[in-house]
């Protein structure tokens, strides 16, 4: 990276590749609680990472976009955003709203338990 950009340039990829896997490591290490699929990218990146050690990762695309997958997490779900999804996300509301049958599919035909009367 260096004979690529300068020592400016390979010192702020050299600092945006670390930077990325501290924000990584914070992100999965205080996901508790959550789903954990922020695992993934930062696993992907720290793999990519470690490759880079030996191979170039200057002009590696899909690096950059698993690089922006950690970077954008925090405010994929943040509260009152677009991707929040502990806010309702239809105002109609469900029209049969007795609990769900255990054994539901298409080769029952249920989807929802029958009413005892």
């Amino acid at each position: 990276m260096y004979l690529n950009t300068g020592w400016i340039g390979g010192t702020l990829y050299l600092f945006l590749v670390l930077t990325t896997l501290v924000l990584g490591l914070k992100l999965v290490l205080g996901d508790r609680g959550g789903d954990g699929v922020i695992a993934v990218p930062v696993a992907a990146s720290f793999g990519m990472a470690l490759e880079g050690a030996v191979i170039d990762t200057d002009h590696w695309r899909y690096f950059y976009l698993i690089m922006a997958m950690v970077w954008g997490w925090p405010w994929h779900a943040a509260p009152g955003s677009a991707h929040d999804h502990s806010a309702k996300w239809s105002e109609r509301g469900d029209l049969n709203s007795r609990p769900p049958v255990p054994q539901t599919g298409a080769l029952t035909g249920l989807r929802h338990a029958p009413t005892s009367r």
